[in-house]
């Protein structure tokens, strides 16, 4: 299950951040994932347009924002993650740069039906703090395949360093928003397939991927389709792109 949020003054749950006329522009995402040895995980998307956010001075003509971010899980009455964190830009002389601040979280949680509440804060505005609560699903049966979310993703490279945007040897930028621009060419996206050692032996199994009409169910012509072999695995990590330029 993949889960998108727009926050802004024109959806439906709205930021209201207004002290200086600027109102966050914000867009939050949840995807899920399983780990077959251990237990099933949640991450979290969180991408800020900085030009809705207001600067503060940190030294002599160079600014930054920060936001005041706040995750709460709950199943039930019970608190499973309760964490709280600043979301900074870089350093800058020129407010007028506009970029996105991009954050990706990973919680741990067991199989169930979860509150996720969260809260975000421009740090520079006087105004109150604003909630979002979703409910969150996380249901993965123990050795029966499975297929995890499929996330979107911006920006793809092959990176031997480590941190939170990394995953099998690539740097992995989320892409959190459901509407795709002209500009794009590609549709990047990665998910996992779980167990199939399971049921497959040994040998291979192909995937396909492919673009249809939503309305029609026509699917696109061939630039727009994609088969690929894979071996038989507990965890088989697929990435893959299309070409979506027509």
């Amino acid at each position: 299950m993949k889960r998108i949020i727009i926050l802004s003054v024109a959806a439906m749950l709205s930021l209201s951040l207004s002290a200086q006329k600027k109102e966050i522009s914000a867009i939050f995402g949840y995807s899920t994932f399983n780990i077959p040895t251990g237990k099933p995980y949640v991450e979290t998307y969180l991408t800020i347009n900085s030009w809705s956010m207001n600067y503060e001075k940190v030294e002599n003509n160079k600014f930054r924002t920060t936001a005041e971010i706040s995750i709460l899980i709950k199943k039930d009455d019970s608190v499973c993650i309760n964490k709280k964190y600043n979301l900074s830009s870089p350093v800058m002389v020129d407010t007028n740069l506009r970029f996105n601040l991009i954050d990706l979280q990973r919680f741990q949680l067991d199989n169930g039906l979860y509150d996720l509440e969260l809260t975000i804060k421009d740090k520079n505005s006087s105004n109150p703090i604003n909630i979002v609560d979703e409910k969150l699903v996380v249901f993965y049966q123990d050795k029966m395949p499975a297929l995890s979310s499929v996330q979107l993703m911006n920006n793809v490279k092959k990176s031997s360093s480590e941190n939170v945007f990394s995953r099998n040897g690539y740097y992995m930028e989320p892409y959190v928003d459901d509407y795709v621009p002209e500009s794009i060419s590609h549709l990047n996206f990665y998910y996992e397939i779980y167990n199939l050692d399971n049921e497959l032996v040994e040998g291979t199994f192909q995937t396909y991927a492919y673009v249809e009409n939503y309305e029609t169910g026509y699917r696109m012509n061939s630039a727009q389709q994609q088969y690929k072999k894979h071996k038989v695995a507990n965890v088989v990590p697929i990435y893959t792109s299309l070409d979506i330029q027509q």
